[in-house]
């Protein structure tokens, strides 16, 4: 088994694991979108998946692991 990012799950195999969990659809494009859009997230989109050969065994998200302060957006420290 493998901890793999976004770009290397494809997206039938997310959408697979997704509809399972979730009521909209979530594609490879849609997390570069938020990429580009929301600072908080972070580059590799805040999205970790277990992966086995071909098999997308589930997936952890990170949400919103940047916080807006006083001084701008920092990372967020658990």
């Amino acid at each position: 088994m493998k901890i793999v990012t976004h770009d290397k799950v494809d997206d039938h195999q997310r959408t697979e694991l997704t509809l399972a969990c979730f009521d909209y659809p979530y594609s490879r494009e849609y997390i570069k979108e938020t990429t580009e859009v929301d600072q908080r997230v972070p580059d590799w989109g805040g999205d970790l998946y277990a992966k086995e050969d071909e098999k997308v065994l589930g997936m952890l998200k990170v949400i919103f692991p940047r916080t807006r302060t006083k001084n701008g957006m920092e990372p967020f420290i658990f």
